[in-house]
């Protein structure tokens, strides 16, 4: 893996690690367990738009 891909990739997860624990201690564990589930969605949908992508320029190359 390229190091500034690793390098963005590892700081993403830092910072949405944090966002989820901050909402854990602020928000209380109910509404916590629903914004982490609202995240992964959109991460999924974001990280299969991104891959379809991918291929698609890779195709038309």
């Amino acid at each position: 893996m390229p190091f500034w891909a690793a390098v963005s990739t590892n700081s993403f997860g830092v910072v949405l690690a944090g966002l989820l624990v901050n909402l854990l201690v602020n928000l209380g564990l109910k509404y916590a367990i629903i914004t982490g589930i609202i995240i992964f969605i959109i991460s999924t949908f974001m990280w299969s738009i991104l891959r379809n992508f991918k291929k698609s320029l890779s195709s038309s190359s």
